[in-house]
């Protein structure tokens, strides 16, 4: 089929020629009312008033490609879209203006702008991209640069968008966004400027993914009627004396995510004046002098300011930058967020003139000197619900002028004074003031008067009163407070010397002695202690009446029941006299106490003891001497009532012949006075140490019978085995300490060569000893134990070694490990090592004493020296107290006389045997603890009674068994049992 071919009109031939051509530089676009595509290429327009592209009355500019629009001359614009549907579309071009007041690309009355990957430079005094009231701005990877001063690089009163680019307006007094009445959606925008973002009234923002950097103010709400969300940006300002965020009106703000930064001095990251903020997960960051982090201040008008803020962070290290301050109305709520100063008096957070702080699970520390965490001036108002409040170097809280009649510290908040300062009151603060300290809370310092205050010598107007409940702690005195009760498990550990009017415990404790301070915790009751259920902790070194380990000085009556117990700390023990006062009654002592645990240090145990040795007074005093339960209760069984002598009721009675007291009776330390020295109370762990110490010694020693039975059964090379059990009762120092034990010991050897009456061989060997030691005085126990193992060798000559008779000799050498243990009642366990050498050299003669038919009966005396090196650590025990100085083992020896009987049948022979000993021991064991030496009572000369059998079971195999007691001074006793068995090849 044959095409058809159109011929053009000659002139649309041409304006397509023309249109087709590169435009060198074109003059004004103008769609009124119409539809242009202008090409590609370069369109400027010059004058007052004029603009390069310009769409009115519904008309619309799509150019074809990429485009460079300038226009010159004030008020004139690149692009201008004006009234309704009118419509300028660009993507890829480049808008430029100069000119004052000439704005680069403007939607008015209606119109709209769509702008893709444009660049918008405004070289003179004026507006880069404007979308006035009803008009629309859509702006994709746009690029607003404003040279000129005084000038806006966004800017309108109607529906703007923009995504990606960048607006940067840093001529003096310029703005890079400025709206009012507006919609405005920024998002990932870099923006700069010399002011960032001002909004007057009526704007919703939407800030998402940006960066805004400012050398004035970021965020300026500087209107009514504002609502600005902002999320994942950073608001960052370098100006001195202005806040990055501002806020002066009623307006709100919502912040999630990103940061804001404020580099100047007398700066504020946010600063509130009217309107609400919410913010969470944004961290602040002042870096200038007296740059605060948040700052809500009721100055203006309109609404009081109000900052909620959750897991926000507040970092400032300027001097005197606070990180939250609320007053004059204003208020603060701070949730599960985080507060750190660095300055010298960069106080946390501050409340004053009526503001309002409110801490929820928040923690506050600053570092710097004179740094206060909290301070309440002018009527402000602090609440604390959790979290914590630290100062470094100096107070946690400073009470100035206070709404609330006293400060609370809830669900386990922390308030900490690094100078040892936890609440501090101006001397002005009049009436009640109530601590209190509820579900687990914390303060550690003192609670005082403002040194200040106390250097000028003002009187505080204050009622302090503190409480304690639901398990809550407090480290720390005062001499402040009219009452202090604890109650629900709550602790209070006193510092230094305080003074209370009225003390009540319920289900606490009270802690003084030694404190962290390098002092000691004393404190004064001047009205009555009540106790319910309570404890009574005391802490310090144990030694004589001097210790100090805390006091408790009340002036008034005490009543009620509490538990004393006592801390040793590094105490080396001694013998008391009178006791150690740790309490002092001056009213009527009507408290029922009872030591909790054990008091012990050194050898020495303490008892509590109500009234002093010289009389009897309502204290209370720790005496290393026993109680005499028959002084406690004289009802009590065994106890023989003892009736008063009439005349020593009342000397002047009838018949009666008055009696000069006895001076010394009266007060035994008078001058010419011997004080009675009661007698000192020793603790069962030395007995212990001591136990153990002996089993050790005595675990590996053995003679060679225990080793080989009877030398005659055992012909050529063989292997041996034996096992031992020992029960030794001991008395230890001053008839206070018994001790009953047992120890087994299992050992195995071998010949290793055996010719003509010689054998040498190698043993190994395992033991274990359990012990325990009893106080007749206290009943307390205390449980030794040792583990032992050893390795030696052994060398045995026989006269005759086919009868048995004649001369023999032996000797053998061991080396012993052993793991120690003792453990006292009530007291921690401890464990330590030691070690001993271990030599034997044995010697005896065996005589035949008379021969019967079918019989022999045989006499052998014996004689055995034994060296033993025992080595044990130096050991600190949990209490402070130091074992040390072992001097145990040495040299000791044996002398005694076997007797036996021998069948001369052939076959199986049973062989008994008795014997008798005497031993001799080295020299007596003993341990110095802390010092003082403390000796086991085994006697160096001991008697032995041995009975036994010994057996040759065919050709191979021999066997024995045998008991013994030996005796000795002390009631010392020991019941030895042993069987052995060999076998020889």
């Amino acid at each position: 089929m044959q095409s058809l071919r159109t011929r053009p009109h000659l002139l649309a031939l041409a304006l397509a020629s023309v249109l087709a051509a590169p435009v060198a530089l074109a003059q004004q676009v103008i769609a009124d009312g119409t539809a242009q595509t202008p090409a590609a290429g370069d369109y400027s327009a010059t004058g007052v008033g004029n603009h390069a592209f310009h769409a009115l009355n519904g008309g619309s500019i799509v150019p074809l490609g990429p485009v460079n629009v300038s226009a010159s001359g004030d008020g004139a614009s690149a692009a201008r879209a004006e009234g309704a549907g009118s419509r300028i579309e660009l993507n890829g071009a480049t808008l430029v203006t100069t000119g004052f007041g000439a704005t680069t690309a403007l939607a008015t009355t209606g119109g709209e702008l769509q702008l893709t990957a444009i660049d918008v430079l405004n070289q003179g005094t004026g507006m880069g991209v404007v979308a006035q009231t009803g008009s629309q701005a859509t702006l994709q990877d746009v690029n607003i640069r404003m040279e000129g001063v005084s000038s806006v690089g966004l800017s309108g009163g109607g529906n703007i968008t923009m995504t990606g680019g960048s607006i940067s307006a840093m001529g003096l007094g310029s703005r890079a966004v400025s709206a009012i009445g507006a919609t405005m959606a920024l998002s990932n925008v870099a923006i700069e400027g010399a002011s960032g973002i001002w909004l007057e009234n009526n704007n919703r923002l939407d800030l998402a993914g940006s960066t805004v950097k400012a050398n004035g103010i970021a965020l300026d709400i500087n209107g009514f009627g504002n609502t600005v969300t902002v999320s994942d940006s950073t608001l960052h300002s370098t100006a001195n004396g202005t806040g990055t965020v501002t806020m002066f009106a009623d307006s709100t703000l919502a912040m999630a995510g990103g940061a804001i930064v404020s580099e100047g001095d007398r700066a504020v990251g946010i600063d509130m004046r009217g309107g609400s903020a919410d913010l969470e997960r944004v961290e602040v960051t002042t870096s200038g002098e007296s740059s605060h982090g948040l700052y809500a201040d009721y100055t203006t008008f309109g609404t009081r300011p109000g900052i909620n803020a959750r897991a926000v962070q507040i970092h400032t290290s300027g001097s005197s930058a606070i990180g939250a301050v609320a007053r004059q109305g204003g208020s603060i709520q701070l949730q599960d967020s985080v507060i750190r100063t660095e300055g010298q008096e960069a106080y946390g957070v501050l409340a004053g003139g009526s503001g309002a702080m409110t801490l929820t699970n928040t923690d506050v520390r600053t570092e710097g000197e004179g740094a206060w965490a909290a301070v309440i001036n002018n009527s402000g108002s602090l609440r604390i619900d959790g979290g914590s409040l630290e100062s470094v170097q100096h107070g946690g809280v400073w009470v100035r002028s206070s709404r609330d009649a006293g400060l609370t510290l809830a669900n386990g908040a922390q308030l900490t004074g690094g100078n040892g300062t936890a609440l501090a009151l101006d001397a002005a603060v009049a009436g009640r003031f109530d601590v209190r300290l509820e579900d687990g809370a914390q303060m550690d310092g003192d609670v005082v008067i403002h040194p200040d205050d106390v250097a000028a010598g003002l009187v505080p107007q204050s009622e302090v009163h503190v409480a304690l409940d639901a398990a809550s702690l407090w480290s720390g005195g005062t001499t402040l407070a009219q009452t202090v009760a604890l109650a629900g498990g709550s602790q209070w550990t006193l510092q230094g010397a305080s003074e209370v009017g009225a003390l009540s415990l319920d289900d606490s404790a009270l802690v003084l002695g030694t404190d962290a301070r390098g002092g000691v915790g004393t404190l004064t009751v001047t009205g009555n202690l009540t106790t319910t259920g309570a404890r009574l902790m005391f802490r310090g070194a144990l030694a004589d009446d001097a210790s100090e380990l805390g006091h408790l000085h009340v002036l008034g009556d005490t009543g009620g029941d509490a538990s004393i117990s006592v801390e040793n700390l590094g105490g080396s023990g001694a013998q008391t006299v009178d006791g150690i006062e740790l309490i002092k009654v001056d009213g009527a002592s009507l408290g029922t106490y009872t030591l909790s645990g054990r008091a012990v240090a050194g050898l020495y145990e303490y008892l509590l003891h109500k009234g002093g040795v010289a009389g009897g007074d309502g204290n209370w005093y720790l005496r290393s001497a026993a109680i005499d339960p028959c002084e406690v209760d004289p009802t009590g069984p065994g106890c023989t009532p003892v009736i008063p002598d009439p005349c020593e009721v009342d000397p002047t009675g009838p018949g009666c012949t008055p009696v000069i007291p006895d001076p010394c009776e009266v007060d035994p330390e008078a001058p010419g006075c011997t004080p009675v020295i009661p007698e000192p109370i020793l603790r069962p762990e030395p007995g212990a140490y001591l136990a153990n110490q002996v089993a050790a010694v005595d675990m590996f020693q053995h003679r060679l019978h225990d080793r080989r039975g009877e030398p005659s059964f055992a012909h050529g090379r063989g292997a041996w085995a034996r096992v031992s059990q020992q029960q030794p009762q001991i008395t230890t120092l001053g008839q206070q300490l018994s001790v009953r034990g047992s120890s087994a010991v299992l050992q195995i050897g071998s010949d290793l060569f055996q010719r003509e009456g010689v054998a040498l061989g190698v043993m190994l060997g395992s033991g274990r000893s359990n012990s325990t030691v009893a106080s007749d005085l206290t009943e307390y126990r205390a449980r030794g134990r040792v583990r032992g193992t050893a390795v030696g060798i052994y060398g045995t000559w026989l006269q005759d070694p086919a009868q048995g008779g004649g001369l023999y000799l032996d000797s053998s050498v061991q080396y012993a490990r052993f793991d120690n243990r003792v453990e006292g009642d009530g007291l921690a366990r401890e464990s330590y090592d030691s070690r001993a050498g271990i030599g034997s050299l044995e010697g005896g003669y065996t005589f035949n004493v008379w021969q019967g038919v079918s019989s022999n009966l045989y006499v052998q005396p014996q004689l055995q020296l034994s060296y033993v090196d025992y080595r044990a650590d130096r050991h600190v025990e949990r209490n402070g107290t130091v074992v040390d100085n072992d001097d145990a083992g040495g040299l000791g020896g044996r002398a005694g006389v076997r007797v036996f009987g021998r069948s001369t049948r052939e076959g199986n022979l049973v062989q008994p045997f008795v014997g008798v000993n005497w031993l001799r021991g080295s020299r007596t064991s003993t341990l110095d603890f802390d010092g003082e030496t403390l000796a086991a009572d085994v006697p160096r000369n001991r008697y032995e009674v041995q009975a036994g059998a010994e057996l040759r079971l065919g050709n191979s195999w021999g066997a024995w068994a045998g008991l013994s007691v030996q005796r000795g001074e002390q009631e010392y006793r020991n019941v030895a049992g042993q069987l052995g068995v060999r076998r020889t090849w």
